[in-house]
């Protein structure tokens, strides 16, 4: 699984070690793959780790073939991985925004590209994605990541209605506000949502709640997966709403560089 070293991406891997699966944890920062990697062991889990930048165009190739390597003919991809920078469109440079849409969307359609064979080959599999209510409620200075996590969703629910037929389930996973790193810039000593968090608990989520929906995956897939089941219910009621308060809603000061 990709992005595994903080976040919502740790928290799925501990959650899939506990139900017994050997993981590959993917990500960037070497240390914190190892934390997360010997946490999993000293709870009797099976976990390796590599180091990887995804952005990278020949990322996906290397991943499926260490995976294959070290864990056979694959059974889950998780697609974690993501970074979000807290900008106006017009004032971000090219090459920046191009490699968050590089993350955030080419990065997991290359590894999907990558493993689904492997998965069809056994004729029984899952591909599941770490998406964002963003593709509902896109929100200003995040219109590179909105559009990323809306394209992801059309994707996956498209591809589930390819592959479902032939053992393979592709799973969208949109949680609202998650306490994560997602937006940290270098000079933040904590993220926004980390700062959400502490301002209003109740309004952000812990990664264990979307660990805990993906582990259901496992067991019951589903196209798409709204967290928390609140969301799905409400989100009608706010969009209906839109034209009145849509134009307010706001974020922390621009910047900004989450890393999975």
């Amino acid at each position: 699984m990709t992005g595994a070293s903080r976040g919502i991406g740790a928290a799925v891997a501990r959650a899939l070690a506990r139900e017994g699966l050997e993981l590959l944890l993917v990500g960037r920062d070497e240390v914190r793959l190892s934390e997360v990697s010997a946490e999993i062991a000293a709870a009797g889990g099976k976990a390796s780790t590599l180091v990887q930048d995804l952005s990278a165009a020949e990322a996906a190739e290397t991943v499926a073939r260490v995976a294959v390597e070290r864990l056979g003919v694959p059974y889950l991809l998780v697609n974690n991985a993501g970074i979000a920078t807290a900008q106006r469109f017009d004032r971000r440079p090219r090459g920046e925004w191009e490699r968050e849409l590089t993350t955030d969307l080419l990065a997991p359609l290359r590894l999907t590209y990558a493993f689904l064979p492997l998965l069809l080959q056994r004729r029984r599999g899952q591909v599941i994605f770490i998406g964002s209510a963003s593709a509902d409620r896109p929100l200003p200075r995040l219109a590179v990541y909105s559009g990323a996590k809306a394209a992801v969703r059309g994707f996956g629910r498209a591809l589930d209605l390819e592959v479902a037929r032939r053992g393979v389930r592709v799973s969208v996973v949109e949680p609202v506000y998650v306490r994560t790193e997602l937006g940290r810039r270098p000079s933040d000593s904590e993220a926004p949502l980390e700062r959400l968090a502490r301002e209003h608990p109740r309004a952000v989520l812990e990664p264990a709640v979307v660990a805990r929906a993906v582990v259901r995956l496992l067991y019951h897939p589903r196209p798409l997966v709204r967290v928390p089941l609140a969301w799905a219910a409400s989100r009608l009621l706010l969009e209906a709403l839109d034209p009145l308060f849509g134009a307010r809603r706001q974020l922390p000061p621009p910047g900004g560089d989450g890393r999975g």
